[in-house]
């Protein structure tokens, strides 16, 4: 009952990004109007549109169509509806200025083998409200062997926002790519089945960071290949919920060379199966990473780098391996980081903790705390500056536990 309490907590934060995404209103005042319809197999439709308001609507039925549309202007709207073996392409930029100016494009495809690719630019002037979503991608997949893709930007140097991507996979073989610049974006992928793949990234650009991102990825089914999602900025959230086994998770916020940083980040991870891995890198301050996982098996990694960071991994379940890293590069203002592990379920677990202080942190205390429940367990736990704190409790036969402190004094 704690556990179920507690994986609720943790996971109805971001389960407001399943939400019906802000679809924008039509077009009132469209200057091109385009209606496609085809029945049978083996057809193809090329609609071009260059204005101020253009407006696309294809729909493709039984099978072999091939739809590309191209849309240049200030809104652009485009519905596409397609049915077995279809493939579709979209390209939007809004190259003119018009208050209210919005790029949607929405794909439906039913069958098998299909496959969407979408291109979405702004000229980079937002208009009021701040809050209003500039560009909007749907691709709605159901069946075997789809792909998706979907990219989303202005100008880098632009400072343009509100980007919503949603990618909805169900069956075999799936794979989704969103990448969404700059700020405020949501991005969501929903895959069911076996085999399937999901990549989110949200600006990974050096140069600047992206802030206030939420990046959602839901995988239900055995051998889904690897969720990645990558932030670069300030206050994102990242959060991979996986059902199933062998399956890859892995969240980066801030670039790995330091060169950027996420700050106020919170990513998070759960995995319920057998020889599941998760991976999670922060670079930053003030970010917390939770990782939960049940089952045997399982993998868990967690790297901090930077002050005022909290990490904690769950492990229910047999021959399970935990391995969290901190670094705090803080001075006395800065206290050191926290990190707890706990395992219950079996033997073979082995759990390992990193902490360490640069600079004069000796006033504030370190914190690793590890609980394993189960026979031939393996803890250890390395502090190095500070006032530090360690706690280790084993419960079971043939456990070993091994911990390395060393205190610096003012």
């Amino acid at each position: 009952m704690k556990k179920t309490i507690l994986l609720l907590a943790l996971v109805l934060p971001v389960c407001s990004l399943v939400a019906q995404p802000p679809v924008s209103s039509l077009p009132i005042d469209g200057l091109n109007e385009s209606l496609v319809l085809q029945g049978g197999n083996g057809n193809d439709a090329t609609v071009s549109q260059t204005g101020i308001d253009n407006y696309s609507f294809i729909l493709a039925a039984n099978g072999g169509n091939i739809d590309v549309v191209s849309q240049t202007g200030a809104t652009n709207y485009s519905f596409m509806m397609q049915n077995k073996g279809n493939g579709a392409t979209v390209i939007q930029k809004s190259s003119k200025y018009k208050y209210g100016n919005v790029n949607l494009s929405w794909i439906e495809q039913s069958g098998k083998n299909n496959g969407a690719f979408v291109v979405q630019d702004h000229n980079g002037v937002h208009p009021p409200p701040l809050t209003q979503v500039a560009l909007e991608a749907y691709i709605d997949q159901s069946g075997n062997g789809n792909e998706a893709t979907q990219l989303q930007g202005p100008d880098p140097d632009d400072e343009l926002g509100g980007l919503w991507a949603k990618i909805d996979q169900s069956g075999n073989n799936n794979t989704g790519f969103q990448q969404q610049q700059k700020h405020d974006n949501e991005a969501l992928i929903i895959q069911t089945g076996n085999g399937n793949g999901a990549v989110q990234v949200q600006d990974v650009k050096v140069s600047s960071g992206a802030s206030y991102n939420d990046a959602f990825i839901w995988q239900d089914g055995n051998n889904n290949l690897s969720a990645t999602q990558i932030q670069n900025g300030e206050e994102n959230k990242a959060a991979a919920i996986v059902l199933g086994n062998g399956n890859s998770s892995t969240q980066i916020q801030g670039t790995l060379d330091g060169s950027s940083v996420s700050d106020y980040g919170v990513a998070l991870v759960v995995q319920t199966g057998h020889n599941n891995d998760a991976v999670q890198v922060q670079e930053g301050t003030w970010n917390i990473a939770g990782n939960l996982q049940s089952g045997n098996g399982n993998t868990a990694y967690q790297d901090q780098k930077g002050v005022f960071n909290l990490a904690g991994i769950v492990q229910d379940g047999n021959n399970g391996s935990a391995v969290q890293v901190q670094s705090n590069e803080g001075s006395v203002g800065h206290p050191p980081n926290v990190g707890v592990i706990f395992q219950t379920g079996g033997g073979g677990n082995d759990a390992t903790q990193v902490q360490s202080v640069v600079g004069d942190g000796s006033v504030f205390p370190n914190l690793a705390g590890v609980m394993q429940d189960g026979n031939n367990n393996f803890s250890y736990q390395q502090q190095t500056g500070g006032f530090n704190v360690s706690g280790v409790m084993q419960g079971g036969n043939n456990n070993s536990s091994v911990v390395v402190q060393s205190s610096e004094f003012p």
